[in-house]
């Protein structure tokens, strides 16, 4: 159990302290120097202060963090420096999560199911889940334990949130989404809207009615102001521990995999099949019915266009193995040099041309 202590800032804040020798037994490290430091926080190398922790994980940033005003530094074992109390890990990027863990402030949330939520009576709500005012409820949905519904949501019928969940401001759920255990889902967010399809009739787009669902597994984070499109038949899926950025679009029938990374303004179309582990880059595209392979990396603004094999790493436009992009976009900006050689090469062939015709007709 924690057992840091509360102290105040200047502002009248408060903010959690513990001795470094506590801190490394909350998060499992070890202390080489004065244990006995005490640390109100984590800070940027720039900007710590006598109390901070900041984190050091390689050579150049280690130099800054020891000659920086911070009380201690966290940093893997080679990377151990008298000059400060240091916490020692073996992961100190994981050791650092759980110290931001520790030390970050408790934001406001609901308590309860407020009396200006608007919740069907068809709808079940778990004893210990709390719902924000003006948000609605439509029937036959379900909220599981834990969760935290915040102001002016919008839950369609039929829909199930499971255990564990938060759910911030303006965000629409659509009727018959299923969401899983401890998902995270952010201000904004579209789940369920139709998928964007139609069809031309020879004069008009006929709308085609969208019958499918969308799924959402456990420990999903869902950014601000993404969309998730229902499937046309059958589901959409969002796949266990995927992580989504803001302003992200799934369109109809994606399947997403297991623990992905969807940058921001990334983008699939309708059908694509997306493997587990796989990273997609900031404002990269892929194509509709496209599958890129489980492990494989996107690179930013890329464009899928045809399967990604598995653990390939792919960039460019169109996508293509990433050594192979970096050599065409190293010839494409040798381009005005080689342009401006076969113009003096032409220039050169069209002057040898008119000598050759002298030299005949003298």
């Amino acid at each position: 159990m924690c057992t840091g202590w509360q102290t105040f800032n200047e502002h009248g804040a408060q903010r959690r302290a513990f001795t470094l020798g506590k801190l490394a037994d909350e998060v499992n490290a070890e202390v080489v120097g004065d244990s006995t430091v005490v640390i109100c926080g984590v800070s940027e190398v720039e900007t710590a202060k006598h109390d901070d922790l900041v984190l050091a994980i390689d050579k150049r940033y280690a130099q800054m963090a020891f000659q920086s005003n911070a009380g201690a530094v966290l940093v893997p074992p080679e990377l151990v420096n008298p000059a400060k109390p240091c916490l020692v890990s073996r992961e100190p990027r994981l050791t650092f999560i759980r110290i931001l863990e520790l030390y970050a402030p408790q934001r406001w949330q609901p308590q309860g199911i407020s009396l200006r939520a608007s919740v069907h009576s068809t709808a079940k709500v778990a004893p210990d889940a709390s719902i924000g005012e003006f948000t609605f409820v439509c029937p036959n949905s379900y909220i599981g334990a834990q969760t935290i519904i915040y102001p002016l949501v919008y839950i369609g019928a039929n829909v199930t949130i499971g255990n564990e969940c938060i759910v911030y401001p303006n965000v629409a759920i659509y009727d018959d989404v299923e969401i899983g255990d401890r998902v995270i889902i952010h201000a904004g967010a579209i789940i369920g809207r139709d998928g964007f399809g139609f069809a031309w009739d020879g004069s008009k787009y006929q709308r085609i009615p969208q019958l499918g669902k969308v799924v959402i597994e456990d420990d999903v984070e869902i950014g601000a102001n993404s969309c998730i499109d229902r499937a046309t038949l059958g589901v959409t899926r969002v796949g266990r521990g995927t992580k989504i950025d803001n302003l992200v679009q799934v369109a109809h029938n994606c399947d997403v995999g297991e623990h992905v990374l969807l940058c921001g303004m990334a983008g699939l179309a309708g059908s694509a099949v997306i493997g587990d582990r796989v990273t997609i880059g900031a404002q990269a595209g892929v194509r509709d019915h496209v599958k890129v392979g489980a492990g494989a990396i996107v690179a930013g603004r890329a464009a899928v266009a045809k399967d990604v094999p598995d653990g390939a790493t792919v960039s460019g436009y169109p996508a293509r193995p990433h050594r192979e992009a970096l050599r065409v976009e190293a010839l494409t900006r040798q381009m005005p040099h080689w342009v401006k050689i076969l113009k003096q090469l032409v220039k050169d062939v069209e002057a040898l041309k008119a000598r050759l015709k002298d030299g005949k007709e003298a």
